[in-house]
């Protein structure tokens, strides 16, 4: 009784509403000048406004600043500067060539005002020098105790006092303690180099060299990248490089050259996508109502939503992130959906005869209303993902929302506005009428049939769901094939380790040698599973007890001057003379580094030596599952007083930008189908007409998830947002079929119309979405891919699988009506239902219900 109650109190409020449409749009079409003279200055101002957007493509702006790691990003900026470099990479036909470049260049470089310095060579040759200074002390009385050996033996021979005159001497050899401390002092570690090659950032042929140009700001401000870059080239194309030779040549690389192609690569890749969207689409909307006037009538409007939509993005939120700047190519495809179905129903009513007003009133109204219901739901699934930290979703359902909302209100007024001049300023034409899909009724004959087969194929993508991947690599998404990003590759492997460590900037150097300690013992206990590659701290370049090194290493020099070089051979000499030398130095302080180490841990804001820690991973840090293993591994320092003190750098933000995800997609996803169930329930009127017309969304996602495996596709940070965005729009085809069914008209005649229509604007969406697979750009090359199988499956469900259930119940209601609701007829009226080839059931105001 109440159930009841509540359906006609919801049948009365949906009449409403379809009213209202029908008012708003047949003023419109009355009061077309007026009303489209306000919609033009309101587009103008929209498109004016829209002209300030920008692409960022920074990962660090996708977190809100209530993020510890979003503000320690800032911080990290003011006191360490940039990390990453712009790497010049220089090509010659001889070492001497490339190195005699590096000197002549480097020094123009680093004038640049936003560079804080260059580097193209190690400091080889201070560490050598001091190398036993960075001996543990009990090893440098090796080294003494060594060379001693040698010493007595050599007295011993010629004494005469050697019990075996075919003694061998004790070789003057330290490889094993040269490897021990190879990676503390920072020497290169390809044994085939020479001291001078290891010295440069040189390949193996020596004729390959980079130059590490470090900004002062992060590359994830990209107008700093891009200014950066610019003046890296400036320096660059003026240098006169037929005076290295033959075949030289110069190229950029780095983490701030990459971020700049990378947004070029993205904008041109939206550019080409959406041009290529909107042709599909205008072509397939002149082939849909087989008359040009329709391309213009189904545009106009779609022209209005996206300066709207852009226009509100400039107001709100001031630029476009990685996920938001394809929203134009999305709403190209998603907003004509309402432009179909509102004008081919249209066409229908003159078609019939009814003069052009009423029309618009009727047509408007009806489809209005379910046109209507169908983009609320799409805006509240929009509208979910604001609960989300991740500002990329945020954003995302900001601007899809307002573009939808923009949507439904440009086909609503813009449209009938375009019909009214039209009446105004042309004859009136008769409108040949859409011809219905011909194998509609079949389809509702065959209904077991189908849904049986579909049946079969949603129970086995079940199976498959388990399955399903998600890419955590970011690097994966964003490694576009261009030169910078294969050429980076190369750098790594000519420098050695990472460009890009995490930070801790400790506050003093007590701090930060208790720091390094903590991350060593951390990394040590967790052996192979660390990611910790290396830990440097200024406290680790200058070593302890240097006083009492210094008389051990006064013994090792004295010792070994006086080795006999007579039974030695070259090698053995050289190294003799190199430990003479090794022992001679004096001790030095943090003042005497050299200066290519020292400005490591030189702060930007001071220009003094601070206490930083730098901590190079052993992993990709742009694997987002490796990242979050990282940042567990570099957080909650304790620091032995008790405070606590942690790394900083952009692969933190990645590690949190994954876990925000993950904790809240579960959540947006459920708010979604409950927004849309409820919406549903009013503007169809009752509970079951919104559980018919949700079906295909609900149905659509373990679909698509089944189906990912078969076509080698993969979720990602990028395409995972599809999930709430096709359960918004997946019940579209949905509400026409149910709203015209319950509106009395039988389901074969209602599917011939609205299968078409479904048809038509899942083809549309699909152009939108699909045309980035088109991109060079890996991460808009899948979402393309994922949205493509999304859409097509959607497009199945409505027209094959949810026609199908509609049939069936039809019939099982027909038979349990007719046995008066009798229990025992209940599987009589199963088998009636799942009969194949049952004639089509009568017409029924209350059929879908």
């Amino acid at each position: 009784m109440a159930e009841g109650k509540a359906s006609t109190f919801l049948a009365r409020i949906g009449g409403r509403i379809e009213v209202w449409l029908g008012a708003l749009s047949s003023f419109c079409f009355r009061h077309a000048p007026a009303v489209a003279a306000v919609l033009v200055g309101l587009t103008l101002a929209f498109a004016l406004s829209a002209r300030s957007l920008r692409i960022d493509t920074d990962l660090t702006s996708l977190l809100p600043d209530t993020f510890e790691s979003v503000r320690d990003v800032r911080d990290l900026t003011k006191e360490f500067g940039g990390v990453g470099y712009v790497s010049v990479v220089v090509h010659g036909k001889d070492k001497q060539t490339v190195i005699r470049f590096a000197e002549d260049v480097a020094p123009k470089l680093a004038a640049l005002k936003n560079v804080r310095y260059v580097d193209y060579k190690r400091p080889v040759s201070f560490f050598r020098d001091h190398a036993l200074y960075y001996l543990d002390q009990g090893d440098l009385e090796s080294v003494r105790d060594r060379i001693t050996e040698r010493r007595d033996w050599e007295v011993s021979r010629a004494t005469g006092s050697l019990l075996d005159d075919e003694e061998e001497a004790p070789p003057v050899s330290f490889t094993d303690l040269e490897e021990k401390y190879r990676a503390r002092l920072a020497l290169d570690s390809d044994a085939k180099r020479g001291k001078e090659e290891a010295e440069y950032y040189l390949d193996e042929t020596g004729t390959r060299l980079a130059l590490l140009v470090k900004p002062m700001k992060l590359a994830s401000d990209l107008s700093f990248a891009k200014e950066i870059v610019a003046d890296v080239e400036h320096v660059l194309a003026d240098v006169d490089k037929s005076a290295y030779g033959e075949g030289f040549s110069v190229e950029l690389s780095g983490r701030y050259k990459k971020r700049v192609d990378l947004a070029a690569t993205l904008s041109r890749d939206l550019e080409v996508a959406s041009a290529i969207a909107f042709a599909l689409v205008l072509a397939y909307v002149a082939l849909h109502f087989r008359r040009l006037a329709a391309v213009v009538l189904v545009l106009v409007p779609l022209a209005f939503t996206l300066a709207a939509t852009y226009g509100m993005a400039a107001l709100t939120i001031g630029s476009l992130n990685i996920i938001t700047s394809f929203i134009g190519a999305i709403l190209l495809g998603i907003a004509i959906d309402n432009g179909i179905h509102l004008l081919g129903r249209y066409d229908e009513m003159r078609a019939a005869g009814m003069p052009a007003e009423e029309a618009v009133r009727t047509a408007f109204g009806e489809a209005g209303r379910a046109s209507m219901a169908a983009t609320l739901t799409n805006v509240g699934a929009f509208l979910c993902l604001l609960i989300a930290d991740f500002k990329a979703f945020r954003e995302f359902g900001v601007l899809a929302a307002s573009g939808m909302f923009f949507t439904l209100l440009g086909y609503l007024t813009v449209l009938p506005v375009m019909l009214g001049l039209g009446a105004r300023l042309f004859t009136p034409k008769p409108v040949p009428e859409a011809p219905p899909l011909k194998i509609a009724k079949p389809m509702i004959r065959l209904a077991p049939a189908i849904f049986a087969v579909m049946t079969v194929i949603l129970i086995v993508s079940f199976g498959r769901i388990r399955g399903v991947h998600f890419n955590y690599d970011f690097a994966a998404l964003d490694e576009a094939n261009l030169p910078s990003f294969r050429l980076d590759r190369e750098v790594n492997k000519l420098i050695g380790r990472s460009q890009t460590p995490l930070v801790v900037l400790a506050k003093s150097a007590d701090d930060a040698e208790a720091t390094a300690a903590d991350l060593r013992e951390r990394a040590k206990n967790l052996g192979k599973l660390s990611s910790i590659d290396r830990v440097v701290a200024p406290t680790d370049l200058v070593p302890k007890a240097q006083q009492a090194k210094r008389a051990i290493m006064e013994q090792v020099a004295e010792i070994a001057g006086r080795l006999r070089e007579d039974k030695m051979t070259e090698e053995q000499i050289r190294q003799k003379d190199e430990l003479v030398r090794m022992a001679s130095t004096v001790p030095f302080g943090l003042g005497d580094l050299p200066e290519e180490v020292r400005r490591q841990f030189r702060s930007v804001r001071t220009n003094e030596l601070a206490d930083f820690v730098l901590v190079y991973p052993s992993v990709s840090l742009s694997d987002g599952r490796t990242a979050q293993r990282m940042a567990e591994e570099v957080r909650h320092l304790k620091l032995p007083d008790g405070r606590e003190i942690h790394a900083k750098g952009e692969a933190l933000v990645l590690s949190d930008i994954l876990t925000s995800m993950e904790q809240e997609l579960p959540l947006i996803f459920l708010l979604a189908f409950l927004q849309q169930l409820v919406v549903l329930w009013i503007f169809m009127g009752s509970f079951g007409r919104a559980m018919l017309t949700i079906f295909p969304a609900v149905v659509t996602i373990p679909l698509l998830a089944g189906f990912l495996g078969l076509f080698g596709l993969e979720f990602n940070y990028l395409n995972v947002i599809l999930l709430p965005a096709l359960l918004g729009m997946g019940e579209d085809g949905g509400a026409h079929l149910v709203s015209r069914v319950s509106a009395g008209e039988p389901l074969g005649d209602a599917l011939g119309h609205t299968a078409r229509a479904t048809f038509g604007a899942g083809l549309t969406t699909l152009f939108g979405f699909g045309c980035m697979v088109i991109a060079s750009h890996p991460g808009l090359r899948m979402f393309g891919a994922v949205a493509i199988l999304g859409i097509a499956i959607n497009m199945a469900v409505c027209i094959f699988f949810l026609p199908a259930l509609m049939a069936i119940l039809e019939r099982g209601k027909r038979y349990w009506k007719e046995s008066r609701g009798d229990l025992a007829s209940v599987p009589s009226a199963i088998y009636h239902a799942l009969a194949a080839r049952e004639a089509e059931p009568p017409p029924s105001r209350d059929g879908a219900e």
